[in-house]
């Protein structure tokens, strides 16, 4: 199977997935959003049925208690004004009033003061009942409140929590009447109705907030019932367990596939290889120090690679660009970028080296640099770093490096004696810099054999005339057992860790 096969078969594996994953939950939150709103109505259905109860009560209340004969709070009017709070299933209490004053009550009998409150109702009902919504009770002493309704010289409290039973804790409701284009709640939770108003039944986007709004026949008396967080109902039907199934069986579906996806197709040689195309590799730049003044006379331009997947090391992406056969592609990539970057603080005595591939070297590759605009303007000193190997054995390799240096490029052996050594291909590459790795430098403070083999280094070096940079240096115990054997350069963290480019500025601004 070819590559753009395999690529059009996942493609159309990605998008019938998507396809069936958001098709079932349109599906799926239709039918819960349904059963929500179903589940709700049920609800409000029952709370109507309780609020026109409570209507019909308190008016067949009123207008039996005002059809008694009494002009005062006499214990026969209290007597009967008893008998009607005890038919009653929803009334607390009822009053008398003498000339507007409150006078009596079935609970507190007589009162020594008769109590007088002004307060306006908050709205009169076509056959005259005035209704005042969580209005203070007296019997509490004002601290709790209550529905009051009253008709001529009586009237009657409905206490609120009486109908806290009506409807299930997983609710928010609110019961109130319509009347002068005006909402007044008289038990619940006040604004219930007004957030029902501006919901969408049924909605897609909000499928556990279905509310449903129900009147009476003459509009009048209307309940709004509101679920609250679908995992908090106390009625989650069947639908709800396999909704709930559903979701996660499709919500793993959805992360193998893209676990799939991302295994096939974003492995690093195709992290790689995307980087490449969209030249996302960037440099960072690391100090080369002169280990006698501990002036910065350069830097090691570092390439380095991060995607939205995160960053991948040199040590995996130099092997992969490599197996890419993209060698040249990233070399030039990153070099340009390098010394337009750096060509603001460079001179003539300043050092910018990079690293090159071998392979380049030796089928000339690299010499299309010497016809860059950028390299022929860049102001300070380039230097090639290139580890010793086969491919530069050959009579092509060299050439090319004498090309190089006959434009002013230095080179420098990479990593001396950690590989592919020969002294005689070193005499061959007649290179001006050789690199100490930094594996013989970690040993130096403890004595070790190989760190004993920098000085073997030291003295090859003497002999070739060529200059040495010791790689890796951490601690000044480091610094000063390199400067006593003669290296000229150094570079690692105690001179600086790899940085971007501001900060190699600042730091030479400081120095």
């Amino acid at each position: 199977m070819d590559r753009r096969t395999k690529r059009r078969q996942m493609v159309v594996s990605v998008v019938i997935a998507i396809f069936i994953y958001f098709g079932s939950s349109i599906v799926i939150s239709r039918i819960l959003s349904y059963q929500l709103w179903q589940q709700t109505t049920v609800e409000a259905s029952k709370m109507l049925a309780s609020a026109n109860d409570i209507k019909d009560e308190i008016i067949l209340s009123l207008t039996n208690l005002n059809i008694l004969p009494f002009e005062q709070c006499s214990d026969e009017n209290l007597l009967e004004m008893r008998k009607t709070l005890f038919r009653s299933q929803y009334i607390k209490d009822v009053g008398y009033f003498t000339d507007g004053d409150l006078v009596c009550t079935t609970g507190l009998g007589r009162l020594d003061v008769p109590f007088k409150d002004r307060t306006p109702p908050n709205f009169v009902t076509e056959d005259g009942i005035e209704y005042w919504s969580f209005e203070n009770l007296i019997f509490f002493d004002q601290e709790h409140s209550a529905l009051i309704a009253r008709y001529n010289n009586y009237n009657v409290v409905v206490e609120p929590t009486t109908f806290g039973h009506l409807v299930s804790e997983d609710y928010e409701w609110e019961m109130f009447f319509n009347g002068n284009d005006q909402t007044y709640t008289w038990a619940g939770q006040e604004g219930v109705a007004d957030e029902a108003k501006k919901e969408q039944p049924m909605s897609l986007m909000s499928p556990a907030l279905v509310s449903v709004i129900k009147c009476n026949s003459y509009k009048r008396v209307c309940v709004a019932v509101k679920p609250k967080l679908l995992s908090r109902s106390e009625y989650p039907p069947l639908l709800f367990e396999l909704t709930t199934l559903l979701s996660i069986c499709f919500s793993v579906f959805a992360y193998l596939l893209v676990h799939k996806y991302f295994q096939v197709q974003w492995t690093p040689i195709k992290r790689v290889q995307r980087g490449l195309a969209a030249n996302q590799f960037y440099c960072l730049y690391q100090p080369i120090v002169e280990l006698k003044s501990g002036k910065i006379i350069g830097v090691e331009m570092l390439a380095r690679f991060e995607d939205q997947y995160g960053a991948l090391t040199p040590d995996e992406f130099i092997p992969l660009i490599s197996q890419l056969n993209k060698t040249w592609q990233f070399t030039e990539q990153v070099m340009l970028k390098a010394m337009k970057e750096t060509q603001p603080i460079s001179h003539s005595e300043f050092k910018l080296s990079m690293n090159i591939y071998p392979q380049d070297i030796a089928n000339g590759n690299v010499e299309s640099l010497l016809t860059l605009d950028t390299f022929n303007g860049f102001p300070g000193k380039i230097m090639l770093e290139v580890t010793e190997s086969e491919y530069l054995e050959g009579d092509g390799a060299c050439n090319t490096l004498s090309q190089l240096q006959a434009k002013g490029v230095d080179i420098a052996i990479d990593d001396f004696g950690t590989g592919y050594s020969n002294l005689n291909q070193l005499r061959k590459i007649n290179s001006q810099v050789l690199k100490i790795d930094r594996s013989f430098v970690i040993d130096v403070e403890d004595g070790a054999i190989r760190s004993s083999l920098i000085q073997h280094i030291v003295d090859i070096a003497r002999a070739e005339k060529m200059l040495l940079v010791a790689e890796g240096v951490e601690t000044s115990v480091q610094h000063q057992a390199l400067a006593k054997m003669g290296i000229e350069y150094a570079q690692g963290w105690a001179f600086g860790r790899p940085m971007s480019y501001e900060k190699l500025v600042r730091l030479l601004n400081v120095e």
